[in-house]
């Protein structure tokens, strides 16, 4: 490096942000070479070699020269022409010398903009710095591991593999925060045996118990000493209450702390559940969390050993904040690809994972032991048994958001919840199912919304919603979905709902509408409520592009259990097997209660409409082509038939047993007719209008109707006059002679 010479000292130095040009310089004189013209003479020498004309400036008598008058070889300068004889020649020099060399800590960087800090040059070069500059050598062959460690372990801020491939064999850590770590493949293949790759570890304080109960809807905690607890920071609250027994996951959930004072924390949002201390066991306690926060993994390839028989992890986060996996590709990792462990508002995006085939294992993306707002978007998976995989037992996952995926070759379901997941968001996903025995998609905890899905080829549920909590309240939405090829006619849904929850759990609602289901299916959609009650059941807008070969709309509740408050509306059930639609209590009359069905297109089926030991339920509007029966009922309480679109019907024989979907009846006979009438409690508010058309008479099979101008029950209907009519109506008890000829 080089500058001007001169009287003062050396200046400060400069970086140009617009053009890279780095300038030491300082306030330097010039050097001056003066000579007399002889008209003769026109080499003249100078003091010192100003390395070209650029650095010279020649003027005689005080005019300036043009350089192409003279040439310049070393010290010798040339005139073209002669000087005029006794005229004065001053040539002007910037005598260039090498200043030696300074450190970049020295040196300002200023960078372009207004508003612009000036830094050193030091710092803007390590902004990023490679993990060659640690020793690490990139070809794929050479172990770079200890070298990558270093880098992880310098403290710089950004740390760029440049686009090579390193060989690690041995786990990495890092245990810093605000880490980019980008732009490079990591190549594990050679490395077999039980082992997570990279890990990310923040730290959970010792538990402090609370001295007072933090129920739903509180947003206190009072323990016994808050002074390990930071304000904004987390912590995690949990007890021994037990969340789901089929799992056995305990309860506890992520809360943030606004304040605290003396014994009370006081928390950003609301706990959950229902926290309680000492007494019944449950011993609620609180533990501050001390995260890694704003970590970047980006344009990682991870390539790993397809070690079947161990569980293998690329990449593990435990109890980190703001972590993001963008554009990251990872493969052959047996157990997991990305593992976030009781992380907070973090994110995998637009990333793949391959390959994950360990039996029982095999997962893409797993979220686990109460993480808060984690998000999996935008990406891809393929040959895997879940793509992503939401649960295990120690905390609930809360609002966690899986979007915009798409599963291919999913070994089983290709997003799978379990019971430890709350308030969850599965949308616009995409699901190719290749398994006999798997699920589109699976969840088993307690809210969610499951929308604008695709599931293409499974074989058992193309959705499962299956809650298996034992504590709060539950809601389930699906909508929008399209399952397409459904194929195992005699075990599979298109979508069941199963609320199989063992403890004090009601499911509060519980909406399926708008999805389009195709495929050889045994039942298209199947509500079951199991162990509890289903208190508001909305089935809307479905269309079947296929026929059940059971059943089209399959409403169960198991002993003991119940659904209320339903509505089955507006669905197309094309032809199916046995029901078009179908509502059973298998249990009590009137564990199925207080419903409509309406506005439905109904296929051919043998029952187009079936109930049995339902109560109050309406039926009316519906396109029904049921083959033997419209509407059939068993043992139940309250059936109230729009009967308007049906056909008139002719009693020709001695007995005849009305239909439980008729309403105008004709007796043409030459003979009395005996008349089987519906259970009046079956159908109560039902009318049925009879007329005779001989002179016959009409009674019925039982004592069950109550003549116009009496209140006991006989057999009477009509009398054995040609033209004679009568309209009855059910009671519930008896069928009571509303008007008559």
């Amino acid at each position: 490096m080089s500058l001007f010479r001169g009287t003062s000292s050396i200046g400060t130095g400069t970086v140009d942000a617009d053009t890279t040009k780095l300038a030491l310089y300082d306030s330097a004189s010039w050097n001056v070479y003066s000579f007399i013209g002889d008209n003769v003479t026109t080499l003249f020498t100078l003091g010192t070699d100003p390395a070209g004309k650029k650095n010279t400036q020649v003027y005689i008598d005080g005019v300036y020269q043009e350089k192409e008058t003279y040439s310049l070889l070393t010290t010798s300068i040339t005139f073209s022409q002669a000087p005029p004889n006794l005229s004065t020649i001053e040539v002007v020099v910037a005598e260039i010398m090498l200043i030696g060399s300074t450190t970049s800590d020295v040196v300002a960087y200023i960078p372009s903009g207004t508003g612009a800090v000036i830094t050193n040059v030091q710092d803007k070069i390590r902004q990023t710095v490679s993990l060659k500059d640690f020793g690490a050598v990139g070809d794929g062959s050479t172990d770079d591991t200890a070298a990558i460690q270093l880098a992880l372990n310098s403290g710089f801020k950004n740390i760029t593999g440049s686009g090579l491939t390193y060989k690690v064999t041995s786990a990495l850590t890092i245990s810093a925060s605000d880490i980019t770590f980008q732009d490079l493949t990591i190549d594990t293949s050679s490395k077999t045996g039980v082992i997570e790759f990279i890990t990310v570890e923040g730290t959970q304080g010792s538990n402090v118990a609370l001295t007072a109960n933090s129920l739903t809807g509180s947003n206190t905690i009072t323990v016994g000493n808050t002074s390990t607890f930071v304000v904004d920071d987390y912590a995690y609250i949990s007890s021994n209450e037990v969340w789901s027994a089929t799992q056995t996951v305990l309860l506890g959930q992520i809360v943030k702390i606004k304040s605290k004072t003396g014994t009370v924390l006081t928390l950003h949002d609301d706990v959950l559940y229902d926290f309680t201390h000492g007494g019944g066991g449950e011993n609620a306690v609180v533990a501050p969390i001390s995260t890694l926060d704003n970590l970047t993994f980006k344009d990682i390839k991870f390539i790993g050993a397809d070690d079947t028989t161990n569980s293998q992890t690329a990449l593990k986060l435990n109890k980190c904040f703001n972590v993001n996996v963008i554009n990251c590709d990872f493969s052959y990792y047996s157990y997991a690809s990305v593992v976030f462990n009781r992380c907070i508002q973090s994110k995998v995006n637009n990333s793949s994972s391959r390959f994950s085939r360990k039996s029982g294992f095999g997962y893409g993306f797993a979220i686990l032991n109460g993480c808060y707002s984690v998000s999996v978007s935008d990406c891809f998976s393929q040959d895997q048994r879940h793509m992503v995989t939401v649960g295990d037992n120690e905390g609930i996952n809360l609002y966690v958001r899986i979007t915009g995926n798409h599963a291919a070759s999913a070994a089983d379901a290709g997003i799978d919840a379990h019971p430890a997941c709350d308030f969850m968001v599965i949308d616009g996903n995409t699901i190719e199912a290749i398994d006999a025995a798997g699920d589109g998609i699976v969840f088993q905890g307690q809210n969610c919304a499951i929308s604008d899905n695709i599931v293409v080829g499974n074989i058992t549920q193309g959705i499962r919603v299956q809650p298996l909590t034992e504590i709060g309240t539950s809601s389930s939405v699906v909508t929008g979905n399209n399952l397409s090829n459904i194929g195992n006619a005699s075990t599979n849904s298109g979508i069941f709902i199963d609320h199989d929850t063992t403890g004090t759990v009601n499911n509060s609602g519980v909406i399926v509408s708008d999805n389009i289901i195709s495929g050889d299916y045994e039942y298209g959609i199947y509500v079951l409520a199991s162990d509890n009650a289903i208190n508001n059941l909305v089935v809307s807008g479905n269309t079947f592009g296929d026929s059940a070969t059971t059943t089209g709309i399959y409403i169960r509740s198991q002993s003991g259990a119940s659904i209320s408050n339903l509505s089955i509306t507006g669905n197309v059930v094309p032809s199916t097997g046995s029901q078009g639609i179908y509502l059973f209590a298998a249990g009590s009359t009137g564990d199925i209660a207080k419903g409509t069905i309406t506005g439905n297109t109904i296929g051919p089926a043998t029952f187009g409409i079936r109930l049995i030991k339902t109560s109050d339920i309406v039926i009316s509007g519906n396109q029904n082509q049921g083959t033997s029966r419209k509407v059939h009922t068993t043992t139940t309480t309250g059936t109230v038939i729009d009967q308007s679109a049906n056909p008139v019907i002719t009693m020709t024989n001695s007995t005849y047993t009305v239909l439980q979907d008729a309403e105008y009846l004709i007796a043409n006979r030459a003979g009395t007719i005996t008349v089987t009438l519906p259970a009046p409690s079956e159908f109560n508010g039902r009318v049925l209008n009879i007329k005779t058309v001989q002179a016959q008479t009409v009674v019925s099979a039982s004592s069950n109707v109550v003549p116009i101008g009496g209140t006991a029950a006989g057999t009477a209907i009509l009398p054995a006059t040609d033209g004679a009519w009568v309209l009855l109506k059910s009671d519930g008890t008896n069928w009571i002679t509303m008007q008559s000829s």
